[in-house]
């Protein structure tokens, strides 16, 4: 596989940016609404942490419904990871982290 080059540190603070700019749309509809059953749906997830940021900061209420969208080998193999125990405790219950291979 050829090397790769680095990315411009331009193409590095415009994806910061993006990423900063969604957490905190997240951030604040989660905090500044009431909802009683918040739902974030992430399409193409892919390795994205946030909920994990968001929950170690407890900034995502127990009710909240986050689902994440990706392609099946993506998906899986992130469940695969996410499901390990150092995970555990960002799960109000580890088992409702699942992988369902279907098209959408």
């Amino acid at each position: 596989r050829p090397e790769q080059a680095p990315n411009s540190p331009l193409i590095n603070r415009g994806y910061w940016a993006r990423v900063q700019c969604i957490a905190s749309m997240v951030q604040a509809f989660l905090t500044q609404y009431a909802i009683d059953k918040p739902q974030v749906l992430n399409i193409g997830a892919g390795w994205d942490t946030l909920y994990f940021r968001l929950k170690a900061e407890g900034v995502i209420p127990e009710t909240c419904n986050w689902v994440e969208v990706d392609f099946p080998e993506v998906t899986r193999n992130k469940c695969a990871v996410v499901s390990k125990a150092a995970f555990r405790p960002l799960f109000p219950c580890p088992e409702a982290v699942q992988f369902t291979d279907t098209e959408i």
